[in-house]
């Protein structure tokens, strides 16, 4: 060996051993390529860092549940596979091994509990439990590779099955005399452990209860009984065997609170969360003085002191499962997966700031790097730089904007309440209130040149200017529906799209206005055009419609949702992003026959969407939020990767530049992040050092050939 070699070999061992320790600190990432549900993922359990099993539950039936079932990752997260769909509403998950594992449900009280012998490929109904069973498995503990205690239900009654045996035998307990609902459980040994619940299943006049067994559960004695009413215990989590926690489920409206001990569960003090309701359920600490809760009231906190205080924590959204492999390697669950780790997870979507607390409605780049926002109270935000700055522009007015075009980085419009229109010639230095002859609100505008342009809004408002706005034309729309967007390809064919599914197309400039048949009555919200026959409309209910027409013909499209869709944008007539309610994010790649759900990594509701240039998209929302990814087209072709430096040739450069990125926050691998993904594993981690060491320096395998990831 060489002793340049020898020297970067010692470097990297170096930074291998300690650097991620010592340099790298763990986050909360979503995963992006982890499945996302409309309702939420209950349970996630992993039996080594890289092979786990969650279980996930849609709302809206139908096409809607293609989420709903087992789900299945043996690289860390990187990839998902649907194992098994369910009918019943899958609350939990628990593997002894790669093979066995069982997967509870709640609401079916003949069908509690499923099986698989082969790591989850098939499963089947457990049918030899004892008639007293639990009629529901809220919560399972892995004990080893032979025990297994699952608990429930969360409204009674309350009971615990066991197996010692791997599921050969069964034997059950009933908790009656203690406790009137269960939820989860921790054992620590095949017989000492912990149930918790409540006093009865009433949720009004329910008071926290945990349970303790040290002889296997034949018998039981309190460890906590609280005394304030319309509390449940929820989930248990012990970070060792003397501190653990506890989260409360609280329906009266009074502070919200958390148990913790640091005697092993002898004793069980409150800890105060919140001095007002929210809804609590996920419970997860790193340590003693880091942790998180989250639940059914919606965003994540996170103290950083021990709970003396709690802030938002910027990630997942009704999280109810936290499961922690290690202090620095942990997973969560609610409507998406996210992991807590030093992993350097691509973050396809990257938080801008925004410089603004308003709601952004809507977004428009004339190119990849030159961009308008607007939004609530007279907001304007401009970009000239991908949006690394974003700057405030003086709109002269406090009304609310909701729509922005632009032809050129220099002129644009926008529009908002009021029949508020606002024109621009020097790309938002100075915006120019123009007269649009109407007091209805105007929710969209779409320019077709500088001159040209066209307005939607409430009443079915329709208007046109062919002077750049000097002067607007009211045109006869035909319907009093508020039309909510619109979309030109050129100076002749538009469409505009509103309430009771109303679209309404042109071919002359505007000069009339035709209905088409939408087939939906939802009123839709978004439509982009590519080609003057070719276009998709979004709106309310989930709802996706294509065509290939011009509108003579709307085929309705599979979202696999049935919340609001907000916004959509096509940049060429197969690759498209729609977004909406609830951190919805929707791709396709092949224009529209398969929609796939993406993890924004928030949960905010998206107002407007712009997909710049087929491979850059920008997302807005509530409080400022601004998202943009890059790298989401349709690779034309493979990438290279190892080559992180761009130099033309992968060699020992390319390896200290990827030891300096992943441990000494270097810059990114080039031309694109994904480069140095050598694994092909879909994270940037050490695994990829290790490959290009061993290509590098021992003719090892080749780095595989990548692409900008979805």
């Amino acid at each position: 060996m060489s002793s340049l070699t020898a020297r970067i070999t010692r470097v990297i061992a170096m930074f291998l051993v300690l650097g991620s320790h010592a340099l790298a600190q763990p986050e909360w990432r979503a995963l992006p390529n982890a499945p996302v549900t409309q309702n939420r993922m209950d349970d996630v359990h992993f039996i080594n860092p890289t092979t786990g099993w969650l279980v996930s539950n849609a709302s809206c039936g139908g096409e809607c549940d293609s989420y709903t079932g087992v789900w299945h990752t043996t690289d860390g997260g990187a990839s998902w596979v649907l194992q098994f769909k369910a009918s019943e509403y899958l609350r939990s998950v628990g593997f002894l091994d790669s093979l066995r594992g069982w997967v509870g449900t709640v609401f079916d009280d003949d069908r509690v509990l499923y099986t698989t012998t082969d790591g989850g490929q098939t499963w089947a109904l457990v049918s030899n439990l004892p008639p007293s069973h639990p009629l529901g498995v809220c919560g399972i503990s892995i004990v080893n590779d032979s025990v297994m205690y699952a608990s429930g239900r969360f409204f009674g009654p309350p009971r615990v099955a066991k197996t010692t045996n791997r599921g050969t035998t069964w034997t059950t307990m009933d908790l009656s005399a203690h406790a009137g609902a269960l939820v989860d459980c921790y054992f620590f040994s095949k017989d000492s452990g912990f149930v918790v619940g409540s006093n009865n299943g009433d949720y009004a006049s329910g008071m926290t209860r945990i349970l303790f067994t040290s002889d296997g559960g034949t018998n039981w004695v309190t460890r906590h009984a609280g005394t304030r009413l319309g509390e449940l215990c929820w989930k248990i989590q012990f970070l060792t065997p003397s501190l653990g926690y506890v989260s409360i489920e609280g329906f009266s409206g009074g502070p919200t609170y958390y148990l913790k001990t640091t005697d092993g569960g002898v004793t069980w003090n409150d800890q105060l969360f919140m001095g007002s309701a929210y809804d609590v359920q996920g419970i997860g600490f790193a340590s003693d003085s880091l942790g998180w809760l989250g639940g059914w009231g919606g965003d994540t906190y996170e103290t950083s002191d021990g709970g003396s205080t709690w802030h938002l924590a910027g990630f997942g959204y009704i999280l109810n499962r936290f499961r922690f492999l290690s202090p620095t390697l942990a997973y969560a669950v609610g409507q998406t997966v996210f992991k807590y780790s030093v992993d350097s997870i691509p973050a396809f979507w990257k938080m801008q700031v925004s410089g603004t607390i308003e709601a952004l409605s809507a977004v428009c780049f004339s190119d990849a790097n030159s961009g308008t926002a607007v939004g609530e109270v007279g907001t304007i935000r401009r970009t000239t730089n991908g949006g690394l700055n974003w700057v405030g522009q003086s709109s002269g007015t406090a009304v609310d904007l909701n729509g922005v075009s632009f032809v050129n980085p220099d002129h644009g419009m926008v529009v908002g309440d009021g029949g508020t229109i606002l024109h621009t010639t020097n790309g938002g230095l100075n915006w120019a209130s123009q007269t649009s002859g109407t007091g209805m609100d105007l929710n969209a505008v779409s320019l077709s040149s500088a001159s040209l342009g066209w307005a939607v809004g409430n009443g079915g408002t329709l208007l046109r200017t062919t002077n750049g706005g000097l002067n607007w034309t009211a045109q006869t729309s035909g319907t009093a529906n508020p039309l909510f967007a619109l979309s030109f390809t050129d100076a002749s064919a538009g469409t505009a799209v509103g309430g009771g599914g109303t679209i309404l197309r042109t071919t002359n400039g505007g000069a009339t206005w035709a209905p088409q048949t939408s087939g939906t009555l939802s009123e839709l919200r978004g439509v982009s055009f590519t080609h003057s026959d070719t276009g998709t409309v979004v709106g309310l209910e989930g709802t996706i419609l294509r065509t290939t027409n011009g509108g003579v013909a709307w085929s309705a499209q599979s979202s696999q949702l049935s919340d609001e869709i907000l916004a959509v944008s096509f940049k060429n007539s197969a690759a498209g992003l729609a977004v909406g309610r609830y951190g919805i994010l929707l791709r396709t790649t092949d224009g529209g026959t398969h929609w796939n759900a993406h993890s924004s990594g928030t949960s905010v509701q998206f107002r407007g969407v712009d997909f710049a240039d087929g491979q850059t998209a920008t997302i807005v929302g509530p409080d400022g939020t601004i998202l943009r990814s890059t790298g989401l087209g349709v690779c034309p072709q493979a990438i290279e990767s190892g080559d992180v430096n761009a130099s033309g040739q992968i060699t020992s450069a390319d390896v200290i530049y990827m030891v300096n990125f992943t441990f000494k926050s270097g810059p990114e691998p080039l031309p694109i992040a994904e480069s140095g993904d050598v694994n092909c594993d879909h994270t940037l981690t050490s695994a990829d050092i290790i490959r290009l060491v061993n290509y590098v320096f021992k003719s090892g395998a080749e780095p595989c050939d990548v692409c900008a990831l979805p």
